[in-house]
């Protein structure tokens, strides 16, 4: 097998970014990601990785620099995390988290947070725990999206 290699992401990955992210269970159209992906990265205080084996992404990690009121110093929030669902088991999602809390040490952050959904305890769930993360609450949202607002 050959080596497994991190680099940023770049617009030209976004068809299989796309792909990685209908795998999640988050479709998506190419067009759609080309512009998230867009906006992202013109903010410093986000990255993405791709993990790529062969020329072929086979991974991906997205995160961000957060802040919180009660902490003493930056947060990195672990936005999405996919690996091709004929790569898993391979050690790439601990290479992109590595990378993720490598850059997150960079940038200052005392704890690198993320949101998995309940769904996902089977899997996702026990892997963050092997890698020492502890389940420390419950996340609410609410889709604006939906609803009309009303001045």
């Amino acid at each position: 097998m050959s080596t497994i290699s991190l680099r940023a992401a770049a617009l030209d990955d976004v068809a299989e970014i796309t792909d990685l992210l209908a795998q999640l269970g988050y479709p998506t159209s190419v067009e759609d990601a080309h512009r998230q992906l867009a906006q992202i990265m013109s903010h410093d205080d986000y990255m993405t990785w791709v993990a790529v084996q062969n020329a072929t992404i086979v991974g991906m990690v997205g995160c961000c620099i957060t802040y919180y009121y009660e902490k003493p110093a930056p947060v990195v929030t672990l936005l999405v995390l996919i690996v091709h669902e004929q790569w898993r088991g391979h050690h790439i999602g601990s290479q992109l988290v590595a990378q993720t809390e490598a850059w997150g040490m960079n940038k200052g952050a005392c704890s690198v947070v993320l949101t998995s959904g309940h769904w996902r305890k089977e899997q996702a769930h026990y892997f963050y725990e092997a890698l020492g993360y502890k389940s420390t609450g419950t996340r609410f949202a609410k889709d604006l999206t939906s609803k009309v607002l009303q001045t």
